[in-house]
């Protein structure tokens, strides 16, 4: 999700470009769990890698006429305390970055709901979405499966220059002028 596969291709009506970066901070905030376990069940937070998840925003009736079994999201691999930036072509219309996934403990992925809507034939900056995590997470060894999913505090800014700058550095020019629509977490 990071780089813009195929950069030459123009956009059609069908989809836009969508541009933005994810923060994972381990440390910010404290766990409030509503289970208390001993500390040899506690995994750093900071040593885990993270995926962020996004798909098409869908209602109700929108998931049993094309089931989400059938989809694969796109994921953007995250790593504590080193923002990623990404440019990304998508399919135009509402979408949704759903769910934070620690990796090695996917049954603790944690439900997000930021949606961010992706203009047809545009190029859209979002935002940066940052998801603050405490030091410790109950996932060690012998933890039951599924008892603890991940909540993470979530904060949206606006740092397009930064974001612009680094895709520059990286990627080269961004083609055309850029429309800034920030995520909204619900």
């Amino acid at each position: 999700m990071n780089k813009l596969p195929d950069p030459d291709r123009s956009l059609t009506t069908g989809e836009g470009i969508v541009i933005g970066s994810v923060l994972v901070r381990v440390g910010a905030v404290e766990d409030a769990a509503a289970i208390r376990v001993a500390p040899m069940f506690l995994v750093s937070a900071g040593s885990l890698r993270y995926s962020l998840d996004a798909g098409p925003q869908r209602n109700t009736r929108a998931i049993f006429e094309k089931p989400i079994a059938g989809e694969s999201p796109s994921s953007l691999l995250v790593q504590p305390g080193k923002e990623e930036v990404f440019m990304t072509r998508m399919p135009a219309g509402p979408h949704v970055f759903f769910r934070l996934v620690p990796r090695g403990h996917e049954d603790a992925a944690g439900s997000l709901g930021i949606r961010f809507i992706v203009a047809p034939g545009a190029t859209t900056y979002i935002g940066r979405v940052i998801l603050d995590l405490p030091d410790k997470l109950p996932l060690g060894g012998g933890m039951p499966k599924g008892l603890y999913s991940l909540r993470p505090k979530i904060l949206i800014e606006d740092a397009e220059q930064a974001t612009l700058d680094a895709i520059r550095n990286t990627q080269g020019p961004v083609a055309g002028n850029v429309a800034r629509d920030l995520m909204r977490a619900e």
